[in-house]
């Protein structure tokens, strides 16, 4: 049980640094909630994957929410640059935390996802950040 819950959570770390790594901008920052702008392989934001290889990255909003009631639930919402809207998909449940995030202006953002041990020893704690590699490509505003 604890070596499936580090692996889910390994996996979510990894999902959401590669995403962060294609990020150009944050729009929003707090330890429960990071939202940025990044290149997404979709059809439109929120909606199916695309599949046509010569078909470029579309830009979207991307937010990273983790709330508490009894665990924490972290979710990912996919919605249109300039939006807030979009459909929340559970990453994870059942964390120890819900102050997952740091972000060090202009560009890194550090997390941080503990997972209550089974044994009730503590925590397990699994942690990693990136950097948006692609701030300062897009045109100022």
């Amino acid at each position: 049980q604890r070596a499936q819950a580090v692996s889910t959570a390994r996996y979510v770390l990894e999902r959401m640094t590669r995403e962060i790594r294609n990020g150009t901008a944050v729009k929003e920052a707090s330890g429960t909630r990071i939202s940025f702008e990044t290149q997404v392989r979709r059809l439109s934001c929120g909606g199916g994957v695309q599949t046509d290889p010569a078909k470029p990255a579309i830009e979207c909003r991307v937010t990273y929410a983790c709330t508490m009631s009894t665990t924490t639930t972290c979710t990912r919402t996919e919605s249109p640059i300039g939006s807030t809207s979009g459909t929340p998909v559970n990453l994870i449940t059942g964390l120890a935390n819900d102050d997952v995030f740091s972000y060090s202006a202009p560009d890194y953002i550090g997390i941080v996802l503990q997972i209550p041990d089974s044994d009730g020893e503590g925590s397990l704690t699994v942690s990693d950040g990136a950097g948006l590699r692609t701030l300062g490509l897009q045109p100022e505003e």
